[in-house]
């Protein structure tokens, strides 16, 4: 259907629903609440939901969900990347992981899967996330892919290690490359395993990440996340014997290394079910299924 046709079929109200969804403000995922306080329609929910009704049956939006719809004003349905901040809306949140480690070149996997890492604010905030996120997931093939929610076991400043930067042409919250690494050992079975996140770690190495903003990173990280420190020198060590390191990666190992040694902990990572392997100079406790991953990805012995 034509666009001007289309105008010509509409009622008043829904004419005006149509202008502010193909605005510049036009979100791409809203709900009743949302209409009724920002198109610039002033009518009661009853009459609001019927109008909504009446723009689903023309195709101008789709309910997904009660009270929840997507914008198909321009005649097509958003990509998942354009939905991110609708769901998010207020909270701070990065786009990471998978994606993240896409964007700067750690991984060659295009996502398919969109983890958006946030500290929810309250258990209402958190479950309608999760219900919405629950919704789109039926239209992922129509969208380009899902969102995964994750909720950040770091509950202080979400920023540190993040910045604003443009993914698919959508300006949004994303990790930097040295926090995409520190993530993949905090979030190792979401991203896909130990074996991926060596060689995120590898690939990073290589293209010469900045030790500064990864010692940044994991002075955040470190109070809230011990084990995280352990984890990072126990990959590290096995990935400078596999590829040519640079002296400031050395430098970086025995620092982590002299912490490791100060703290009388021991860590772990991965499942414990099956047994571990432990590694005495970084006081860690690896799953055995992590050492098959680790072996599977590099040959590691």
């Amino acid at each position: 259907m034509a666009q001007n046709k289309m105008k010509q079929e509409l009622g008043y109200n829904e004419a005006t629903i149509y202008r502010w969804l193909v605005s510049l403000k036009g979100p791409s995922l809203f709900t009743l609440k949302d209409v009724m306080n920002e198109s610039g329609v002033s009518t009661d929910p009853n009459s609001m939901t019927h109008t909504l009704s009446l723009l689903n049956s023309k195709g101008i939006v789709k309910r997904i969900g009660k009270g929840v719809y997507i914008n198909q004003g321009t005649g097509y349905l958003p990509r998942v990347i354009d939905i991110i901040p609708d769901v998010f809306k207020v909270l701070r949140y990065y786009l990471g992981l998978n994606a993240a480690a896409n964007h700067w070149g750690l991984s060659p996997q295009i996502p398919h899967v969109y983890h958006i890492l946030y500290p929810p604010m309250n258990q209402a905030q958190m479950k309608r996330i999760q219900r919405w996120s629950g919704m789109l997931k039926k239209l992922e093939d129509n969208i380009g892919g899902e969102i995964m929610p994750v909720i950040s076991v770091i509950p202080s400043n979400p920023d540190i290690g993040t910045s604003v930067a443009t993914v698919d042409g959508v300006q949004i919250k994303l990790s930097a490359a040295e926090r995409t690494i520190v993530d993949s050992l905090i979030y190792t079975e979401t991203m896909g395993g130990a074996g991926e996140a060596l060689l995120w770690l590898k690939t990073g190495m290589n293209k010469g990440i900045s030790y500064v903003d990864l010692s940044r990173v994991l002075d955040h990280v470190y109070p809230h996340y011990r084990s995280v420190v352990a984890r990072l020198g126990f990959l590290m060590s096995s990935a400078i014997e596999e590829i040519d390191a640079k002296p400031e990666s050395e430098r970086f190992l025995t620092k982590i290394g002299k912490l490791v040694s100060a703290s009388q902990a021991t860590y772990s990572w991965g499942p414990q079910e099956s047994g571990t392997e432990y590694f005495r100079k970084w006081r860690i406790h690896v799953g055995r299924n992590y050492m098959d991953q680790l072996k599977e990805a590099t040959g590691y012995e």
